[in-house]
């Protein structure tokens, strides 16, 4: 009697797990406890074959340690390219200001309009419009002053009063705060690392006015996982904290969200901002919330296009 060779094993060399191999053996009837039994197994097959082909997918990717993504951030702000890149690029912003009585009711009410382009090698924002209309008086005359001191840093390299009030993002920034990276996210279909944050201590030293409410400040950023650009923050104010704006004020909340959209690689520009904050100066309750928004970018192909744009004159 001819034998049957085995088709089975030279289809597949390769033995089967043992556990398979248990699975799929012996022989049941059609119904019954037998197709009970095959149902079992045929079920359990799927589950382990499920497992193996989850695990030949590979872990997740880890998430980045805090340091390495704050080094990263460090790193890009420090990019000259990317400076010369957003200061050359111009775009309107829209600003909206509410002033709150005690009861919370609107009592003042002003919209601006700002036009943002570059002036003597930097970014320059230029109030031009308020409720509708363009400047005049005493609005005008503040913006030519704030105009022409602009340009005269610019030119001369020197630091003015305004330097106080910028956050740059540097070391001296992120040394104040305990971080950790919580998770990843997507915006504008471009990965996010998710980073909270918060003070390490009570008694962090004040250097500059805005260092009072940054050293209360906590919350999370979205980092770009490829640029290491912060995209958006949302922070608050954890405790009530004094600070000295000309007058000795106490300021019991604030809410800070801002967003910045990506134009193309490497450039970044903010798109959306919003801060609200509550308190005291003097026997004055201080109760005013600040939506801004950004749009109309234009920016040119290459930064060196920059140089294109003649010096504009501080006469208006």
């Amino acid at each position: 009697m001819t034998r049957t060779p085995d088709t089975t094993r030279a289809l597949h060399p390769t033995r089967m797990p043992d556990t398979i191999r248990l699975l799929s053996s012996g022989t049941s009837s059609p119904s019954g406890r037998g197709a009970a039994i095959d149902f079992t197994r045929a079920a359990l097959l799927v589950f382990i074959l499920c497992r193996a082909v989850v695990a030949s997918a590979g872990d997740p990717v880890p998430l980045p340690k805090a340091d390495e993504v704050v080094r990263r951030i460090i790193e890009r702000a420090k990019n000259p390219e990317a400076h010369r890149t957003s200061s050359a690029c111009q775009y309107t912003q829209q600003r909206v200001i509410d002033k709150y009585d005690d009861r919370g009711v609107v009592r003042e009410h002003e919209v601006r309009r700002y036009t943002v382009g570059p002036l003597e090698g930097a970014s320059y924002t230029a109030w031009v419009e308020k409720n509708g209309r363009p400047l005049a008086g005493a609005d005008l005359a503040e913006e030519k002053e704030k105009r022409r001191r602009f340009v005269d840093q610019q030119v001369s390299n020197r630091p003015d009063n305004t330097e106080q009030y910028r956050v740059p993002l540097d070391a001296e920034l992120f040394e104040r705060y305990r971080g950790e990276v919580t998770g990843r996210d997507v915006i504008g279909g471009r990965p996010m690392v998710v980073m909270q944050f918060s003070p390490k201590s009570r008694d962090l030293p004040i250097r500059r006015r805005p260092d009072y409410l940054l050293n209360r400040l906590a919350g999370k950023i979205w980092v770009d996982e490829n640029d290491y650009d912060i995209v958006k923050v949302e922070a608050r104010l954890t405790e009530r904290t004094r600070v000295f704006w000309g007058l000795l004020a106490n300021i019991d909340h604030a809410d800070l969200y801002f967003e910045q959209t990506r134009l193309r690689e490497g450039v970044y520009l903010p798109m959306r901002m919003s801060f609200f904050v509550a308190g005291r100066k003097l026997f004055t309750s201080i109760r005013e919330k600040i939506n801004a928004e950004w749009a109309g970018y234009s920016c040119p192909t290459s930064p060196t296009a920059q140089g294109s744009h003649p010096k504009t004159s501080t006469k208006q």
